[in-house]
């Protein structure tokens, strides 16, 4: 199992992403096919490692410099926040990063109908490689339902309200489908291996006991023949 990400990885992952950037800020007509999957490519490697690592290895005062840099920077990483939502394993970082989340939910008002299902449908992407663990899927439906907005008023939404919001709960409604799959599978697998676990020994143990048992009645066939030959053999001794 890989170790999980520490506060010095988090800020050169950090520090990667501000090269990334500043790369596609400078880069010529030409290369900025190139740069702009560079910098989307380190965004997703930094929020994979905030969501991974665990609350205590990570203090308050470094997500918090997390969320201000990508705020900072939010213009340039429009397009990388949103396609980022088709991971799993990025949604645990947005709970950490509240205004980064906040500025993604309203990026996601800003977009077409179809450009929200292409990210949020189309590339979701739920296989066993891009899910960790349900865990990843419980803060997905989390971190989902606050994009949406719902539950809050109006005017705490800044006038940032997502008119289409079929795409959001479709992309809830995989994951929880997903997450069903994964618990029903586990519990498969729990079972199998109690059967196999309780099976084995039981099996294994009668042998060895049968085994003992035979062994001990050959012993004591054999001591009491050894005694009625002593006891035939001494009468035999006391007649003559």
């Amino acid at each position: 199992m890989a170790a999980a990400p520490t506060a010095n990885c988090i800020a050169s992952l950090q520090k990667d992403l501000a090269a990334r950037i500043d790369e596609q800020n400078n880069a010529g007509e030409t290369d900025i096919p190139t740069a702009k999957d560079a910098t989307k490519s380190a965004l997703f490697s930094l929020l994979e490692a905030v969501s991974a690592a665990p609350k205590d290895d990570l203090p308050v005062q470094v997500r918090q410099q997390v969320d201000d840099f990508l705020m900072a920077n939010a213009t340039i990483l429009k397009w990388p926040l949103l396609r980022s939502l088709s991971w799993p394993k990025h949604y645990r970082a947005f709970l950490g990063l509240p205004k980064t989340m906040e500025q993604t939910r309203r990026f996601l008002t800003t977009v077409s109908s179809a450009k929200l299902q292409d990210i949020l449908v189309h590339n979701l992407d739920l296989s066993e490689v891009a899910v960790g663990s349900q865990q990843d899927l419980v803060w997905m439906q989390d971190v989902l339902q606050q994009l949406t907005g719902d539950g809050r008023r109006k005017k705490e939404l800044g006038g940032f309200v997502l008119l289409d919001k079929n795409a959001v709960r479709a992309a809830i409604n995989k994951a929880k489908s997903r997450q069903k799959e994964l618990q029903k599978l586990k519990e498969q697998a729990d079972t199998t291996a109690k059967a196999t676990k309780v099976a084995k020994p039981v099996h294994y143990e009668m042998e060895r006991d049968v085994r003992l048992v035979d062994q001990e009645r050959q012993t004591a066939r054999a001591s009491d023949l050894s005694s009625l030959v002593d006891a035939a053999l001494e009468k035999k001794q006391q007649s003559k």
